[in-house]
C-alpha cells in the first residue's frame, strides 16, 4: 500500500468526521470506542509482531469498522465497507489492497469465526472492552444505546443475564488476548454474578 502513512492519517481524519456526527444517543459505538479499537489493533499487531502491511490494513479497518452506523444501525458491517471502498479508492489504493481491509471489517460481524492472525486481531481488540477495568460503566452506555437506537426496553436483571450468556459464549482468539485480556474478563463475570446474585 502506497503511501501508508498518509493514507492512515487521511482515514483517521475521515473516520473521525463522520463517526462524531452520529447522533447523541450512540453512547457507546462513537469516536471513543473506534480510537479503543485501533489502540488495541495496534498494541496486538505489535505483540505478535505483525508485517507493517498487514498492521496498516488493520489499522485502516479498525477505523472503518463502524463507520456503517451513519447509514444503519443493523448490518452496519456492509455499510462500513461500502463507506472504506469508496474513500481508500478516491485515494489510489488498489483493489487488493481495499478487498482485504474489507474482509477484516467483516470479520467483525457477530457471531466471529476469524481464520487468519489478523481476523484474530481485529476481533480482539473490537471486544477488548470485555476486559477493561471499567467494564461495567461502558457495558451501560452499551445498554442505553441499544435502548434508544433499537427501542428495546431492559431492567437490570435482563441485562445482566443477557451480559453473562454473552461473556460466557464469547471467546479470545490471539495469543495476547488469551494471556493479558480474559483474566481481566473473567473478572468482569465474576462481578457481574456478584452483583446481581
Amino acid at each position: 500500500m502506497k503511501k501508508c502513512a498518509n493514507i492512515i492519517k487521511a482515514s483517521k481524519m475521515y473516520v473521525s468526521d463522520i463517526v462524531s456526527s452520529l447522533p447523541p444517543e450512540f453512547y457507546y459505538h462513537n469516536l471513543q470506542h473506534t480510537q479503543y479499537v485501533v489502540e488495541g489493533v495496534k498494541i496486538m499487531s505489535d505483540y505478535h509482531v505483525v508485517s507493517p502491511e498487514k498492521r496498516e490494513k488493520l489499522i485502516l479497518a479498525a477505523w472503518f469498522h463502524d463507520t456503517g452506523f451513519i447509514e444503519s444501525y443493523k448490518n452496519h458491517e456492509s455499510h462500513s465497507q461500502h463507506i472504506a471502498t469508496q474513500f481508500l479508492h478516491n485515494l489510489n489504493c488498489s483493489e487488493s489492497d481495499i478487498l482485504q481491509v474489507c474482509h477484516l471489517i467483516e470479520a467483525t460481524r457477530l457471531p466471529t469465526n476469524p481464520k487468519s492472525l489478523s481476523e484474530k486481531i481485529i476481533c480482539d481488540a473490537d471486544m477488548r472492552h470485555l476486559a477493561a477495568n471499567n467494564y461495567m460503566e461502558i457495558n451501560n452506555k452499551l445498554r442505553q444505546e441499544v435502548m434508544s437506537c433499537c427501542h428495546e426496553k431492559f431492567d437490570d436483571e435482563t441485562w445482566a443475564f443477557l451480559n453473562l450468556r454473552f461473556l460466557e459464549i464469547h471467546r479470545y482468539y490471539t495469543s495476547y488476548a488469551k494471556e493479558i485480556l480474559r483474566p481481566k474478563k473473567e473478572v468482569n463475570i465474576a462481578q457481574i454474578e456478584y452483583t446481581y446474585s
